[in-house]
C-alpha cells in the first residue's frame, strides 16, 4: 500500500511537471501548493532534462510566499548550475519506470535566513574536509612581551576672576576700585615607560586519523583559544590550520576554534 501511494505521488508530480516540457518555478510553487512532498519533488528536479530556474529576487520573494521547503529551493539552485543535487543518490527515474522507495523529507518550517543567502550556500562548493581528531593532552605555557607606553606631555591652565566698584565724586568724576585672582593649575606630565605581559598559548597534543602525532597552537587575544580536555573532536582543515568544533557548557551548541599546525610530539 506504501509504495503504491508513492507510486501516485511521484505519477502526480510528472503530471504537473509535464504540463511544460520545461520545469520553472512556477512549476514548482503548483506541485508545493498541489501538497507534493519535497522528496517527490526533489526527485523530478533530478530526472527533468530541462530547468530554467530564476533566482531574481522577485522570484525568490514569490517562492519564499509559496513556502517553497529549503531542501527542495536547494535541489533547484544546484540543478541549475549543473551541481549534483545535496543529499540526494543518483537516480534514474522516468514516468515509465517503477518508484524508487525513497522515504521522502518532512517540509522544514521557514528558516530565519533569506532566500539570497539560501542561494549562495547551495551554490558554494564546502572545500574544507572534516575528519576527526583525537585529542591526547593540551599543555599551556605564557609568551612575555613588553608593552611601550608612550610620555604625556605636561600643560597648565589659568583662571581668572576679578570684580570692580565705580564711586561718583560729582561733576563728572568717578573713582574705580577693583581686584583680580588668578588661580593657575598645572599638570606634569608623565615619562614613557615600559611594562612587562604575558599572553597565554595552548599546546593541544593530538592524533590525526592516519596516526600522525601532531601539536596544535593557539593563543589568548583577537581569537578564541581554549584548553581542550581529552576526546574525539570533529575538525574541519584549511591548509595548515585547523577549526575544531568545540560544545559550549549547554552541551549542545558548538562553536570553531582556530588552531595553527606547530609540528609534532
Amino acid at each position: 500500500m506504501k509504495n503504491y501511494f508513492v507510486a501516485f505521488l511521484l505519477w502526480a508530480a510528472f503530471a504537473v511537471a509535464q504540463n511544460s516540457d520545461t520545469l520553472t518555478n512556477q512549476t514548482i510553487i503548483n506541485m508545493v501548493l498541489s501538497g507534493v512532498p519535497a522528496g517527490t519533488i526533489i526527485r523530478t528536479i533530478m530526472v527533468s532534462d530541462r530547468v530554467a530556474f530564476s533566482f531574481l529576487p522577485g522570484d525568490l520573494d514569490l517562492m519564499q510566499r509559496a513556502r517553497v521547503p529549503d531542501d527542495v529551493f536547494k535541489a533547484m539552485a544546484a540543478k541549475s548550475a549543473g551541481h549534483p543535487v545535496p543529499g540526494q543518490p543518483v537516480l534514474a527515474v522516468t514516468p515509465d519506470s517503477p518508484a524508487p522507495a525513497v522515504r521522502d523529507r518532512e517540509n522544514k518550517p521557514a528558516q530565519t535566513e533569506s532566500l539570497t543567502q539560501r542561494v549562495h550556500k547551495a551554490l558554494t562548493p564546502k572545500d574544507k574536509p572534516t575528519i576527526e581528531i583525537q585529542v591526547v593532552d593540551t599543555l599551556t605555557s605564557q609568551r612575555e612581551y613588553t608593552q611601550y607606553i608612550p610620555g604625556t606631555a605636561g600643560n597648565s591652565t589659568t583662571n581668572c576672576n576679578g570684580n570692580a566698584t565705580v564711586y561718583g565724586t560729582g561733576g563728572g568724576n568717578a573713582t574705580i576700585n577693583g581686584t583680580e585672582n588668578c588661580r593657575t593649575r598645572t599638570n606634569p606630565g608623565t615619562a614613557p615607560s615600559t611594562v612587562q605581559r604575558s599572553i597565554e598559548q595552548a599546546h593541544v597534543q593530538a592524533l590525526m586519523p592516519d596516526g600522525r602525532h601532531i601539536t596544535l597552537w593557539c593563543q589568548q587575544g583577537f581569537r578564541r583559544c581554549a584548553k581542550l580536555t581529552p576526546g574525539s573532536y570533529s575538525a574541519e582543515l584549511e591548509g595548515n590550520s585547523v577549526w575544531m568544533k568545540v560544545f559550549d557548557l549547554d552541551g549542545t551548541t558548538t562553536h570553531k576554534i582556530k588552531y595553527h599546525f606547530e609540528g609534532g610530539w
